[in-house]
């Protein structure tokens, strides 16, 4: 959240500074999470998220591959939820 001043600065939860564009997104309004984000209420336009995607990569999640038998074992020390 912002904190009044010549300098506005932002600040977690805790008090901890945070950088330009870093925002505690827990307790901050719509158009500072834009702003921070570089982004609107409408979106990325399209050249922004070929740039992104450029840049970061996909939005995807990497599962890593688990042994039959590490499955086997929590599942059973789980009470039979995988």
């Amino acid at each position: 959240m912002p904190i009044p001043g010549p300098k506005a600065r932002y600040v977690n939860a805790n008090g901890a500074n945070l950088g330009k564009s870093q925002v505690d997104l827990r307790e901050a309004d719509l158009p500072s999470v834009y702003k921070a984000r570089y982004t609107s209420p409408q979106g990325l336009t399209q050249s922004e998220a070929e740039t992104r995607l450029n840049r970061c990569g996909p939005n995807s999640i990497q599962e890593k591959e688990q042994s039959a038998l590490l499955k086997f074992l929590r599942f059973m020390a789980g009470g039979g939820i995988p």
